[in-house]
């Protein structure tokens, strides 16, 4: 806690000190909005600091690749300072040493602890008004997210990249059992059936019917459960957990695709499908890096429920937030601005990022410059309707850990559904209540 009063401290130190300093586009600090058009776009040298907390593989040249070289060729006048995240340069420590950062790549699920827990949120609501944004252009999911998370009205970030949410199979293990390939419209029941049917003992090797990344599964639940109440905070609540586990655990319940503690894991039921081969159906929704999978493979549309047909996984964006310490936010908005727009992501989403616009000729046009995309079933990548976000909470990681080793319990057999629910909210409950004192 008293790094976290350190970080806030810093955090209003910063504010005040831009507030004298004045942005970009501001006359004595104080902004002035053209009702009729756009603000006009300064061009006079700039450095941003760009800070990205998703992943430490993340490189400056992958940067350069996906977004710098964009950037660069729009706004010739930005220098951009890319800041990979590894030892040294961790959230904690940029704050700390009082690092400024300019625009934050953050997960939906990073933002509370990569981002608010540090105090850096600011609402982008009045650049929005000046840069005239068209929020409608966007899935109305991104921005449900962003007000669930704040709270209220306020945005603290624009989606640049949204999860692609197929259903992936083994079109060779369907040939070679003779059982008909699985199309866009099944549901769960259907896929149990067909997994039963899949998953047999031949020439010594045991094929499995489906295996699963069952975090990534959760995380993005189609009931829309969430891990914590967002006004009381109790976790597992929602009485819908127990037949989200049972059902999903029912498929590691079928004689020969049974799993231990290691076997389950995201990881392991990666490999059973993409490099050992012997899984015939793969659930994860996301992009599992399938440009590398060397197998016969194909995507349907992610299976639903019969009481919401058509409904997919929820989305989980990736956010493009200007924190409030931020000395250039009206040369930062312009960025995130281009980077959301018809131009950048009908680019990336021909090498195979989902795009977060409700664009259907971008969607079509998905994968298509990724050479092991070609002949794949493209209309499987985007859900007809993503499900509603689940709550967001800072306690959401402490669920989250306890829900997975409940779930895995259940899916192992070494506890019954109640029990492992009834156990895993009693943990969770504690730690956020621990956590709560400490932020006292």
């Amino acid at each position: 806690m008293k790094f976290r009063k350190m970080a806030m401290l810093f955090a209003c130190l910063t504010a005040v000190a831009t507030a004298c300093g004045g942005n970009d586009n501001t006359d004595n600090g104080n902004r002035q909005v053209d009702k009729e058009q756009p603000a006009a776009v300064g061009t006079e040298p700039i450095t941003l600091n760009i800070f990205q907390t998703i992943s430490t593989a993340r490189t400056q040249e992958w940067f350069d690749t996906t977004y710098g070289s964009l950037i660069k060729a729009k706004y010739p006048h930005l220098t951009l300072n890319f800041i990979p995240r590894g030892p040294g340069q961790t959230e904690k420590e940029l704050v700390a040493t009082g690092q400024s950062i300019d625009i934050m790549m953050v997960s939906q699920s990073q933002t509370f602890s990569s981002f608010i827990d540090y105090r850096l949120q600011a609402d982008l609501s009045d650049l929005i008004k000046t840069y005239k944004y068209d929020l409608t252009k966007l899935y109305p999911t991104t921005l449900d997210i962003q007000k669930a998370i704040s709270g209220g009205e306020a945005i603290y970030g624009l989606p640049v990249i949204m999860n692609a949410a197929p259903f992936f199979y083994n079109k060779d293990l369907f040939d070679k059992f003779g059982v008909p390939y699985p199309n866009d419209n099944m549901t769960w029941d259907d896929i149990y059936e067909v997994a039963q049917k899949l998953t047999r003992t031949e020439g010594g090797v045991q094929y499995r019917g489906l295996v699963m990344n069952s975090t990534l599964s959760v995380e993005k639940n189609q009931m829309s459960l969430s891990y914590a109440d967002s006004k009381t905070h109790k976790a597992l609540a929602d009485e819908g957990w127990k037949r989200w586990t049972e059902l999903m655990t029912r498929f590691y319940k079928i004689p020969g695709n049974e799993v231990d503690l290691a076997t389950i894991s995201g990881a392991a039921q990666t490999n059973l499908f993409a490099k050992d081969k012997i899984a015939a159906m793969y659930a994860s929704p996301g992009n599992p890096g399938l440009t590398t999978w060397d197998m016969n493979w194909d995507m349907i549309a992610f299976p639903s429920f019969p009481e919401a047909p058509g409904i997919g996984p929820q989305a989980t964006p990736t956010y493009l937030y200007i924190p409030g310490t931020s000395k250039h936010r009206d040369a930062a908005f312009r960025v995130i601005q281009y980077l959301t727009s018809e131009e950048v992501q009908m680019i990336r989403s021909k090498l195979g990022d989902g795009s977060v616009l409700q664009n259907e000729s971008i969607r079509k046009s998905f994968g298509i410059d990724v050479p092991q995309y070609k002949g794949k079933n493209i209309n499987a990548v985007v859900p007809k309707q993503y499900a509603k976000p689940m709550a967001q909470t800072p306690y959401n990681a402490i669920v989250q850990k306890q829900y997975i080793a409940a779930f895995d319990q259940v899916a192992t057999g070494k506890k019954d559904v109640n029990t492992a629910l009834r156990e895993a909210a009693e943990l969770a409950n504690k730690e956020i209540a621990s956590a709560k004192q400490a932020e006292k």
